[in-house]
């Protein structure tokens, strides 16, 4: 594992750090990339075709709710993604997800960070 330059040493230090999701779903032909992370994010130079180039819109942490992400050895168990919506105001992804067969059982990739919180 790397070390920690001082910035991040010092904020892991501090205790004041939260994670940041950038969960990409693969949604037929329109897939998803949202973050917790407060502002919008484009990757560059990761070597991750997900995540390079592609950018992962800024989504209130207080809509969004992750499970627990379990690995097997057969790949990974199911992830339980909640978004939180208003009918009148979120009915585009509200119908979108709606269709099931279009993300049921499809990838989704959701690497972590963390974020300063104070």
């Amino acid at each position: 594992m790397p070390a920690l330059d001082s910035t991040a040493l010092t904020q892991v230090q501090s205790g004041q750090f939260a994670p940041a999701y950038f969960i990409w779903v693969d949604v037929v032909g329109d897939p998803i990339r949202i973050t917790t992370f407060g502002q919008d994010t484009t990757f560059s130079s990761t070597g991750d075709a997900d995540l390079d180039g592609n950018l992962f819109h800024s989504f209130d942490h207080r809509v969004i709710s992750v499970g627990d992400i379990s690995n097997t050895d057969n790949g990974s168990d199911t992830l339980p993604v909640t978004l939180s919506g208003i009918p009148s105001i979120d009915s585009a992804l509200m119908t979108e997800i709606a269709v099931t067969s279009n993300w049921r059982g499809r990838t989704v990739r959701v690497p972590v960070g963390s974020v300063p919180t104070g």
